[in-house]
Parts: C-alpha cells; structure tokens; sequence
C-alpha cells in the first residue's frame, strides 16, 4: 500500500483495520522533533471520506487531554490529511479481552464512572459524540481516552445526513433525524457497547442489513439471561427505543418528533446518578458471584 506522507513527517506504521476504516489511510506518523501523530488521509475524489475528515477537524478539547487537542489540516494535490495529536494505549476490544474474567468487574467500576465522566466533558461543549463503539475508545492503564469524531454534531446544527453504526447507533440516528440526537443518544450508544462486551457479542445481528436495521430501530433492548441481572434495568432504561404503530417513514414530522422525544426523556438519567447505580448494581453481583462461589465449598 502506498502512504503519501506530508512533508516535515515520517511514516511509522499503519493503524487499524483497513475494512473498518472510513478514509484510505491510518497512520502513525513522526515529526522532525520524533513526536508522535496519527495521520488520517483521503483521496480528494472520495467527496464523502473527505467531509468526515473537515467535520473532525472541527473538534478540539484543548482543556481536556482525554479527548482531541487541536489538529492540522494539510492538502496535497491527491489527497487531504489530518494529522492528530497522538493518544497512547490499546482499543477497549483489546483490553477487555486481555482481561481475566474475575478482572472484568473490577474494570467496569472504574471504566464506567470515568467514561460517563468523559462524554459528559464532550457534551458540555455542545457536542455529541454519535460514534461510541470499542474501535473509538481507548485504554492507557487507569486513563480513557475518546477518539475519532468524524461523525460528531454540534447543538443546534442544521439537519444533515450522516453516516452511523447500526450495532450501536439511536434509533433517532439512524433515522437520519440530527436535529433529535442529544445526550441520551450518546447515553444509548455507551448501553449497546456495555451490552457487547459483557455478554461477548453485539444484540443485534443480521446477515440482511435492512433487517439488522428494523431490528436496531424497532427491537425492543431485553437483557434477561444476556447480562448479569443487577445491570438489566440500568442499560434497559439507557437503550429504551421508541414504539411506533407504522414505519417511521410514513409518520408525520411532527408525530415522529414527539415519539422520539417521550423516549428520550425516558432514557434521561443524570450522569452522577446513573454511576451511582451502576456501582451500586456492579458490587451487588460481586457478592452474589462471591457467596455462590462460597457455597460451592460449605461443608454442611
């Protein structure tokens, strides 16, 4: 594969998977200072891959290092590069299979309380996130960082068409309904990753992609005998999807605003109190885990 390489820059490796990838090139790259960056490149004829990268290069969160500092923008005659501040660690995917069973509980206290923590930042900024998948996150011992907002909106933006991830988008997303996504759709999104990697696969599956769609809009999110049962009503309430008596696409605008809106506010919790209740839930099914494992021993 050929990388085209801005000049001041050296290539160091490829990043990622290429299938999952939305622009031709991921690298890891090094200045002249030996500084690490990652570069992201597109053909300039790939008018959609070269909008995601302009829409990164729109977010920045100078005050918080878990999140995307400033970036550079660079043409060449082929291509458009963004070259962003380097984030050590490893995919989440990575860590939590690196992590044995009895670990996993114990990384879900800290992850869970700091990850709300840090979307809650990104939010605070008037922007939502619309990408949180294991791919976008990433673990560097007891700090998380959050990657790769080439899909991310801000308050009160114009209606547009986006792309999304049918494993873990809001029905309002992939509706195509920008102007519904608030704080409740990253909410939605951070239940279907949990949901993923505590019972090994996404909910939904399906070989027909228009049918994985009725399904990611429509299905109800039931978590009996998939998660432990402490955490079923927490990620139920945070995935709580719309019900609608037709198609989406034959309700009136202003019906389908108002029956999104009713789940949204069912899925509200604040960020404090939704961390809370997962504490409260993640050392509940500790001691249950632990007293099962007792009794297997008691003698008598």
């Amino acid at each position: 594969m050929n990388i085209e390489i801005p000049e001041g820059y050296r290539f160091i490796k490829i990043l990622g998977a290429e299938k999952t990838r939305k622009y031709n090139q991921v690298a890891l790259v090094k200045n002249t200072l030996e500084e690490k960056f990652v570069l992201k490149s597109c053909a300039l004829s790939d008018e959609n891959g070269c909008a995601l990268l302009l829409r990164e290069f729109q977010f920045n969160f100078e005050d918080e290092c878990r999140l995307p500092q400033k970036s550079i923008l660079d043409k060449s005659p082929h291509y458009l590069h963004l070259i962003l501040s380097y984030k050590k660690g490893i995919l989440l995917q990575e860590h939590w299979k690196s992590l044995k069973k009895k670990e996993r509980t114990s990384f879900l206290l800290h992850f869970i309380p700091n990850f709300l923590e840090l979307i809650d930042k990104v939010h605070q900024n008037g922007v939502y996130h619309n990408d949180i998948r294991p791919g976008n996150i990433l673990i560097d011992g007891e700090t998380i960082h959050l990657i790769d907002f080439g899909m991310a909106s801000k308050k009160e933006e114009a209606p547009r068409k986006t792309l999304f991830s049918l494993s873990y988008s809001s029905p309002e997303l992939i509706l195509n309904q920008l102007s519904l996504i608030d704080e409740t759709s990253d909410l939605y999104s951070f239940g279907m990753l949990l949901i993923e990697l505590i019972s090994g696969k996404p909910l939904f599956t399906h070989e027909n992609p228009a049918v994985l769609t009725q399904l990611a809009i429509t299905y109800p999110v039931k978590l009996k005998g998939i998660v432990p049962k402490e955490l079923e009503e927490i990620i139920e309430i945070m995935c709580v999807k719309p019900i609608f008596k037709t198609t989406p696409n034959k309700i009136p605008k202003e019906e389908l605003v108002s029956i999104i809106h009713v789940t949204q506010m069912n899925r509200k919790i604040e960020s404090t109190l939704l961390a809370n209740s997962f504490k409260s839930a993640l050392e509940n099914y500790q001691k249950r885990r632990k007293n099962r494992s007792f009794s297997r021993f008691r003698v008598g």
